[in-house]
């Protein structure tokens, strides 16, 4: 990790580069044709540079430029010529010049609908003046090929044009460094259309907007192949050897164009207009009234400004990178009939195809908007990296008033993951959305997260799994929430999210992980669920058994520290609960309530003392209505009582039809109106090696006997080895009463 964060500088050219081109206005150069027999035509028509010529494929769809250069000042027109059977322009610039785009560039013709591509090594910058007028998709690249299925459209040198047929399905990015894109234009495409951007280092602080359709900003490291998806989005990035695109063609090679020339340029002074890109006194570069750095290294993708894909139904927003921030950056996913999905870092818990971000970091004015505005369902927002993910900024994914399925968001860090933003996931009648937080471990406390940390630059990290309690419970007041650690969660401070009222409302707590440390209780508002899969839950002194159990998996082990514990515990599923020794744990009912209701098949309970219960007709200190066996080891149950109700029974333990095998244990003090220490209906109960004494049968004149210690209806006791001595009945039955079931000592 120490590594990662310190090899953070972008190359000391496209430091350079930035900074000339946040303090100069900018010069862009003109408009030149390639000599290199393509075909390419530059005709000037006042401050209109129309484009015609070029070479097709065979079958007309696909028509291919070369530039020597490409530039445009402010108030110039890049206007490519088309017509209906063009799919796809493509254009190269050869001459090894940043191309400096400060104008508009068009796609012209009569009933056109031509995605443009344009390709340029050295790196693009487009200045605050640059717009589009496309009809369809536009994608600039800094690569140094676009693959067909016939073979490569290449930076430099020859093509086989005629074989470059149907859509292009890759980019190779096979130079040990290519070009950086900059954008601070307003560059928008039509309605379900694709805006891609695609560098080394990729820097957006303008406007992207794709009104229902995709953005893509993509840094893409050395020596990789960018896979594309049938409607061109970035599907994968591989390694880059031969056929890996599907082709049997040969990668695209070094173009010779270094982008140290891209020093020369701006140093010469031909760039101007600010990008919002400066150079820090202390070498570092950051964006224009930010105080945030960003790494001086290739695979670095900054989103700022605005990212729109809103629509009828939200579009995709996808950044990725090695590192991936977003600064003061505002994306809209928003739909009239449904939200859109931001991808931010990777895809769900890193899954899927799409390349994964080493870190991410968004700021804390940033927002993230996926909302479904009228109608359906919010959207899905993911914030993901394999190390390490800050996150301080704001997430909306709401569902409409008509909405039947939450929305998702993922803020996750495999290695660390620093949480102190905010998410709104909720719909005025339907499910609410899930916020899925899943560190490789997590800490809940009350500490609280400094703001001045930033993985983008080559500063120590906070403690890499800590969440704020207050935190989590804004994040439950908008949203349901899954924690979920591939090693364990331990809850420091308590988790009360139990305060709100209505009409607002408190989400659901899951926790997904093979063990929780629960050194606080969590307290949550009537009504929701607080749940888990946790293999083994350790309950410290402070934390409560209940929700120790409510957050673990079936067979899990829940282990109790030493302490009194005042509280009614509910069982529905198989596990084992133990204590630190029943001279240690003690649960008590406080005279007031029941201990143990427990209805699961197969329960363990293990070193414990079972105290002070207080039921109305069944089992005081323990109620068990299972169909399988309760284990009861090693454990003290005493003094709990069954009330009000007459008859009642089982003032220590009241077994209906399943098995009760206690062993080693004592039980004492108990009463009820039958069967003050246990009371067996239909079912089975083993008592081995244990003390039952001083338990009392309160029934009268009900002309059957009440049992004082055990009181067996219908069932079967055995009794092996133990100890039955003082136990009491008001009507018959002092030790044992059996009536029409089978007792064998």
């Amino acid at each position: 990790m120490a590594s990662t964060r310190h090899n953070l500088l972008l190359p000391l050219a496209f430091l350079w580069w930035v900074w000339i081109v946040a303090i100069k206005p900018l010069y862009a150069q003109t408009i030149t044709p390639a000599p290199d027999g393509t075909g390419t035509l530059v005709t000037p028509e006042g401050n209109r540079l129309d484009i015609s010529g070029g070479t097709l494929s065979k079958d007309g769809a696909n028509l291919f430029h070369s530039f020597q250069q490409f530039g445009l000042n402010a108030n110039q027109i890049a206007n490519f010529l088309s017509n209906p059977q063009i799919n796809n322009i493509l254009g190269r610039v050869v001459g090894g010049d940043v191309s400096i785009i400060n104008g508009l560039i068009q796609v012209s013709g009569d009933n056109v609908n031509s995605n443009l591509f344009l390709m340029n090594p050295a790196g693009i910058v487009f200045g605050s003046n640059a717009s589009l007028n496309v009809p369809a998709s536009f994608t600039a690249i800094t690569g140094n090929g676009i693959g067909f299925e016939g073979g490569w459209f290449n930076a430099v040198g020859t093509s086989n044009y005629q074989e470059l047929v149907g859509n292009p399905n890759s980019f190779a990015f096979t130079m040990m460094q290519s070009g950086s894109i900059i954008n601070a234009g307003n560059l928008v495409v039509n309605q379900g259309k694709n805006l891609s951007l695609l560098g080394d280092s990729v820097i957006n602080t303008g406007s992207l907007t794709a009104p229902g359709g995709n953005i893509t900003i993509a840094a893409i490291p050395a020596e990789r192949v960018v896979r594309l998806s049938q409607d061109g989005m970035v599907l994968s990035l591989e390694i880059a050897t031969d056929g890996v695109t599907g082709n049997s063609h040969q990668l695209p090679t070094a173009t010779g164009i270094s982008t140290t020339d891209l020093l020369g340029l701006v140093s010469g002074g031909n760039v101007s207009d600010a990008t919002g890109v400066r150079v820090n006194s202390d070498g570092t570069v950051s964006l224009t009234g930010s105080t945030i750095a960003i790494p001086n290294s290739g695979g670095v993708a900054i989103a700022s400004g605005n990212l729109n894909v809103s629509g009828q139904t939200g579009g995709t927003v996808t950044v990725l990178g090695d590192k991936v921030g977003l600064i003061s950056s505002n994306i809209n996913a928003s739909g009239t009939n449904g939200g859109g999905s931001v991808l931010i870092g990777g895809d769900y818990q890193g899954t899927g195809t799409l390349p994964n971000a080493t870190s991410t970091y968004v700021s804390r004015d940033s927002v993230i908007n996926a909302d479904a505005i009228a109608h359906g369902n919010g959207g899905k927002v993911i914030v993901f990296a394999n190390d390490a993910t800050q996150f301080y900024g704001n997430i909306s994914a709401q569902g409409s008033a008509d909405a039947q399925q939450g929305s998702f968001v993922e803020v996750s860090g495999k290695g660390t993951l620093t949480y102190d933003g905010s998410v709104d996931l909720r719909a005025p009648n339907g499910n609410w959305g899930t916020l899925l937080l899943d560190p490789a471990s997590l800490i809940i406390s009350d500490a609280v997260t400094p703001d001045n940390y930033n993985i983008l630059a080559p500063t120590a990290l906070p403690d890499p799994q800590q969440i704020n309690t207050n935190r989590l419970v804004t994040a439950l007041n908008s949203a349901n929430v899954n924690l979920q650690a591939t090693s364990d969660i331990t809850v420091n401070s308590t988790i009360d999210a139990s305060g709100n009222t209505a009409p607002l409302r408190f989400g659901n707590l899951t926790f997904t992980t093979p063990t929780v440390n629960l050194n606080a209780p969590i307290i949550l508002q009537g009504g929701k669920d607080l749940s888990g899969n946790a293999t083994t839950v350790n309950v410290g002194s402070a934390g409560r058994i209940q929700n120790g159990i409510d957050i673990s998996a079936i067979g899990a082990n829940v282990n109790v520290a030493a302490g009194t514990f005042i509280e009614s515990v509910t069982i529905r599923r198989p596990l084992t609960l133990t204590g630190a020794g029943a001279n240690n744990t003690t649960v008590s009912g406080n005279n007031t309530f029941r201990v143990f209701n427990i209805s699961a098949r197969d329960v363990t309970l293990n070193g414990l003392t079972i105290a002070n219960g207080n039921a109305n007709a069944t089992g005081g200190g323990i109620n068990y209505t299972g169909f399988g066996t309760l284990n009861i080891n090693n454990s003290i149950i005493r003094n709990n009582q069954v009330t009000l109700i007459d008859p009642n029974f089982g003032g220590g333990i009241f077994n209906g039809i399943g098995t009760v095998n206690i062993t080693n244990s004592t039980i004492s003090g108990n009463s009820a109106y039958l069967g003050g220490g246990v009371y067996n209906g239909a079912g089975t109960v083993n008592l081995t090696n244990s003390t039952l004494s001083n338990n009392l049968a309160t029934g009268l004149g009900t002309g059957l006997d009440s049992g004082g210690g055990i009181r067996n209806s219908f069932g079967t006791v055995n009794v092996t080895n133990s100890t039955i001595s003082g136990n009491r009945a008001n009507f018959g039955g002092g030790g044992i009463a059996n009536f029409v079931g089978n007792v064998t000592l």
